[in-house]
């Protein structure tokens, strides 16, 4: 039975994008805090 693999497969690639969001976010404000000391 392959049910079994999927849920990890997916959680896995939704793991992935939700850290690749976060540290985008992380740089945004990043940038946008040394915009603004700048």
């Amino acid at each position: 039975m392959n049910s079994n693999n999927d849920p990890g497969r997916s959680f896995f690639r939704h793991e992935n994008i939700f850290w690749i969001v976060t540290i985008a976010v992380a740089i945004a404000i990043a940038l946008l805090i040394v915009r603004r000391v700048l």
